[in-house]
């Protein structure tokens, strides 16, 4: 009896263990009105201008206190957000939400309904891009700093060209030889409330980008992250 009961007891511990120990992969969401939004990170909001009503506040961080993998997300959860962020709405995409957040390009963090697509944009060599009425260049750090602003059709057309260029690899192993690659931000503007970023990438021999495919982009993408 005594060893059954050691068993029990021992098969108790070790179950209280790996409970406490779970570590969940959280996905960065905010539900809010019955609906859940994930974060996106191909879109940052065009302008200020864009940003509408409050909708609402996060009312519990669920990266915090939650361990339950079963758990059932509420109105007022978010993954990261602190109690009391405000939520706010995106005039003409009710399939967006915003968080204001000064780390991200225009000031606000977008997210979308988790069974909505972002919305399309592509640069390759099939693509129309006459849409795109203006581009800007960032660093891409934890203070992203305005490298380049491209306005005129001229300049926003000899980027596009040199990105059209990139010839695919979706192989390429980056020289970290030296440290990490110096990553950049391009973002495309045009009409939509919505603009449209890309990390791009430079490790000391080459210039990479990767908005679907791994494209190794020629050297003359240099002299647009130099400031004019």
């Amino acid at each position: 009896m005594k060893r059954i009961i050691g068993l029990f007891l021992c098969s108790f511990l070790l179950a209280s263990c790996n409970k406490t120990s779970t570590i969940i992969e959280w996905v960065d969401f905010v539900r809010i009105n019955g609906k859940k939004y994930e974060a996106t990170y191909s879109e940052i909001i065009a302008e200020q201008t864009f940003i509408g009503e409050e909708i609402g506040q996060v009312q519990f961080k669920v990266a915090d206190e939650i361990t339950d993998v079963d758990y059932k997300t509420r109105n007022g959860d978010a993954t990261y957000l602190e109690k009391g962020t405000k939520i706010y709405a995106v005039k003409k995409k009710p399939e967006c939400i915003a968080i204001k957040d000064e780390s991200v390009i225009n000031g606000y963090r977008l997210y979308r309904l988790d069974s909505s697509k972002n919305d399309e944009f592509r640069i390759d060599k099939d693509s129309d891009t006459a849409a795109i009425t203006k581009v800007e260049l960032y660093s891409d750090d934890t203070a992203p700093s305005l490298l380049r602003t491209l306005s005129s059709k001229t300049d926003i057309q000899a980027l596009i060209t040199l990105l059209k260029q990139g010839e695919i690899n979706n192989d390429y192993s980056p020289n970290i030889a030296k440290g990490d690659p110096i990553s950049y931000k391009i973002i495309f503007y045009g009409e939509d409330p919505l603009a449209h970023q890309f990390p791009m990438f430079f490790d000391g021999e080459k210039w990479y980008w990767s908005p679907s495919d791994t494209a190794i982009l020629p050297a003359e993408i240099e002299s647009f992250v130099k400031p004019k």
